[in-house]
């Protein structure tokens, strides 16, 4: 969960945040907006589909990853479902980045700071109530609900003070990740547990490549699903790539 979180969510957030602060000191609020709705899609283009597989692929790389010696494949289901919870809340985690670095270019970092108090006291709340039927599970639900509501209630609090943040284009942004996101899902179920099932159960070298094909095939079934619905976010992630290419 960290992975895709540090890589991508905690990088855009970073560097938007100087764009954030110039525009915010400036009083360019329309442009401010402009900018985290950019930040926003950019992050849920990228966090949605690696959420959705890391749901899709959570055992086969668990077992690729940790399981050896004191590591069964008991334990790979356990932490298994642990993974599955906190997949959920993977796309709460990466959006709140970005609003908290909003509402830093704003000078305002009591807001952030006294609704992830508000948070922790859900977290706590929905763990001792998840704790009983889902065991560990709960506790990795309930630190995702409890996210997702520190997210809304920071959406709506941003929402108040800048008087909208472009909600119908991320929600439509969105919907089109998700979208491409369940093609993508359903292909590399398929291919991880009916195409390659055998290579799945291994825990060898074999495991690693079946592992690599179904994830790169995943991102090309991303990306063409993505382009034929429409996704301005794919040419985004091109143009970015291409100026990391010439700094090289």
């Amino acid at each position: 969960v960290q992975f895709p979180l540090g890589v991508f969510a905690i990088a855009i957030s970073t560097a938007v945040l100087p764009s954030l602060s110039r525009e915010a000191a400036e009083g360019d609020i329309y442009r401010l907006k402009q900018t985290l709705s950019h930040a926003l899609r950019l992050t849920m283009f990228i966090t949605i589909p690696a959420m959705v597989g890391l749901i899709v692929l959570r055992q086969p790389i668990i077992t690729l990853l940790f399981q050896r010696g004191a590591f069964t494949s008991f334990t790979t289901i356990m932490t298994a479902q642990a993974l599955l919870y906190y997949s959920v809340g993977l796309w709460a985690f990466a959006g709140l980045r970005v609003f908290v670095s909003a509402f830093y270019s704003l000078q305002d970092t009591k807001t952030p700071v006294k609704v992830a108090v508000v948070a922790m006291i859900a977290n706590i709340a929905f763990s001792l109530a998840l704790m009983g039927p889902l065991k560990h599970g709960g506790l990795a639900l309930a630190l995702s609900l409890a996210s997702t509501l520190q997210l809304f209630m920071l959406i709506f609090l941003l929402q108040k003070r800048l008087g909208g943040i472009e909600g119908r284009v991320v929600i439509s942004s969105m919907v089109r990740s998700f979208i491409s996101s369940l093609i993508m899902g359903i292909c590399i179920y398929f291919l991880a547990f009916k195409v390659f099932s055998s290579i799945v159960a291994q825990k060898t070298f074999h495991l690693a490549l079946g592992v690599l094909i179904i994830v790169c095939a995943g991102l090309v079934i991303y990306g063409i699903s993505a382009h034929v619905l429409g996704s301005k976010e794919l040419s985004s992630i091109t143009e970015l790539l291409k100026v990391a290419k010439k700094k090289k």
